[in-house]
């Protein structure tokens, strides 16, 4: 494997950490203060972020050696970060209810 397969990998790995660090945001924000929307936002701006940064990085790297390379792996960052935060919004919403019923529970 060349370098820019492992690159390639650890800006797979900062997405998808940056994603369960997300949901770990979340789930604790709301249990502690209820505002689900509002957090669920900023953890949207935490992978957009990591995506912005990730792909910024990528393209110091190889703009100077292939515009394929750096457009490849544009796109393989994007189709990451577009599918972890899919998946974080759906599981989000799916335990939305839980997680207010938990606020509520531990504010009696």
């Amino acid at each position: 494997m060349e370098m820019y397969d492992y690159i390639m990998l650890l800006n797979l790995l900062a997405i998808v950490s940056t994603t369960l660090g997300s949901y770990l945001y979340v789930s604790q924000m709301v249990k502690r203060k209820g505002a689900f929307l509002f957090h669920t936002v900023i953890s949207l701006f935490f992978i957009v972020t990591t995506w912005f940064v990730t792909t910024t990085i990528w393209y110091i790297l190889t703009i100077q050696v292939d515009g394929l390379l750096y457009i490849g792996g544009m796109l393989f960052n994007m189709i990451v970060a577009i599918f972890c935060s899919t998946v974080l919004l759906a599981y989000l919403f799916v335990q939305r209810a839980y997680l207010i019923k938990k606020y509520k529970k531990g504010n009696k």
